[in-house]
């Protein structure tokens, strides 16, 4: 399973607001939750604040075999989740059209310890993800 990590700004004074709707995706809407992330290759989804001179920053790290069906799930899903996550979280807090792709980070550097007798993948990281 890789990692993959973006992040980006929350709109001014939206920032209560996005937790809100995370409490709520962790509370009452969690099985759709869990069946948006299930259908999206989404093993793992965190969702960090970060807080910058420049304002706030929402990072996510997801752990999926492939990035662009979990983009394409939160921006073109009719699914009722994933609808109200659109128009609460993508739309209202991040400022994100959803018509526009997502375009994926371009990795330029990937240091790993590498234990005594492990073989190291040869892949590139953007290799990984292409299907």
């Amino acid at each position: 399973m890789k990692n993959y990590i973006f992040s980006v700004p929350i709109l001014p004074g939206k920032t209560d607001d996005l937790k809100k709707y995370i409490r709520e995706m962790n509370g009452q809407r969690m099985e759709e939750y869990k069946k948006s992330n299930q259908m999206a290759g989404l093993h793992v989804e965190e969702f960090w604040l970060q807080h910058t001179p420049q304002g706030d920053t929402l990072v996510v790290r997801w752990e999926t075999e492939n990035p662009s069906k979990a983009f394409e799930q939160g921006l073109k899903s009719t699914e009722p989740f994933n609808t109200w996550f659109r128009d609460k979280v993508i739309i209202e807090c991040l400022g994100v059209n959803p018509s526009d792709p997502m375009p994926l980070n371009e990795l330029l550097n990937d240091y790993q310890i590498q234990m005594a007798g492990e073989k190291k993948d040869q892949k590139t990281y953007q290799e990984s993800f292409k299907k």
